[in-house]
């Protein structure tokens, strides 16, 4: 064939094709840009003590952990300490005791909770599902804070049913501690 027979695609036919491809290119441009603002743009490893539900947006979970810390940054030292100790006890009794066993001292859990079935057990016998703290003493050794506290039952206990108990708690920073307590 020669040349002057091959018939050439219409000019308009190819722009409008061009036009068509660029504008498809663009929606999808947008598209993604609108679904990756709502899922996360993180980059990095996420700090241990960062747990995100399948239904929770990442974002959401790291705000909410610095607004801990700087909360707990402006708290005294005896009160950052009662409210881990406090994370602590509504661990036990939510019945969350894989959580609360993390939160212990590892030397700790080797000499009196070798497993997380004797804490859980542990727990079982000696703590009810609902508990009245009452902080009494506060001391400071180092890094190392010891509480004194006493716990009532809330539902079946009487005000001289209360169980004397203290807490060793080790701040590694903020809301990065260890713990351990006087387990009769």
């Amino acid at each position: 064939m020669s040349k002057k027979n091959q018939k050439r695609p219409d000019m308009s036919i190819v722009m409008i094709a061009v036009v068509i491809v660029v504008f498809l290119l663009i929606v999808i441009a947008i598209s993604n840009m609108l679904e990756g603002s709502k899922k996360v743009q993180y980059a990095g490893t996420l700090p241990s003590d960062i747990q995100v539900d399948s239904g929770r947006d990442l974002n959401i979970v790291i705000n909410e952990k610095n607004a801990e810390e700087e909360r707990l940054k402006s708290m005294t030292e005896r009160a950052r300490i009662e409210y881990y100790v406090t994370k602590f006890m509504k661990l036990l009794e939510k019945e969350d005791y894989e959580n609360a066993y993390a939160l212990l001292n590892d030397d700790y859990k080797k000499n009196y909770f070798q497993s997380r079935t004797k804490f859980e057990e542990y727990i079982e016998k000696n703590f009810s599902k609902m508990m009245d703290i009452d902080y009494t003493n506060f001391e400071r050794s180092g890094d190392v804070y010891v509480i004194w506290m006493t716990i009532t039952d809330a539902i079946n206990g009487g005000p001289d049913s209360g169980k004397e108990i203290n807490f060793v708690v080790k701040e590694n920073g903020y809301n990065d501690f260890e713990l351990s307590f006087s387990a009769n």
